[in-house]
C-alpha cells in the first residue's frame, strides 16, 4: 500500500463499501428502467449517516468523518437534498491503482 493510502482507517472503507454497493445497485436499476436515480450530475445513491453507522456499528460523528474524508480524497460528491432526507451520494470514477485499496 502507498504512503497515498495510509490515511484510511476502517471506518472510512466500510461506509465506501456500503455507498459504492448502494451506487451499484442505483446504476442497475437505471439501467432497467425501475428506479430514476439519476439527473444532470449522473447516477446517484441515497444513504444517510444514521443508517451507515448502524450498518457498520459505528457513531454518526465518526461515520461522518469518514464522509469527509472520502470527500476529500475525491471518492465520492455528496449533494444535500433537504432537512431530515439522505442526500444525493455521486460516486466518483476512480483509477486501477486506486481500485486496489478497496
Amino acid at each position: 500500500m502507498t504512503s497515498e493510502y495510509l490515511s484510511f482507517n476502517k471506518t472510512a472503507r466500510e461506509t465506501y463499501q456500503l455507498i459504492y454497493e448502494a451506487y451499484l445497485k442505483a446504476l442497475i436499476e437505471n439501467e432497467a428502467g425501475i428506479c430514476k436515480t439519476k439527473d444532470e450530475l449522473g447516477v446517484y445513491c441515497h444513504y444517510n449517516q444514521s443508517h451507515i453507522a448502524k450498518k457498520i456499528n459505528k457513531s454518526i460523528r465518526t461515520v461522518n468523518g469518514a464522509i469527509r474524508k472520502l470527500k476529500d480524497e475525491d471518492l465520492i460528491y455528496v449533494v444535500p437534498v433537504g432537512f431530515q432526507q439522505p442526500a444525493k451520494i455521486y460516486v466518483k470514477n476512480i483509477n486501477k491503482k486506486r481500485a486496489i485499496l478497496f
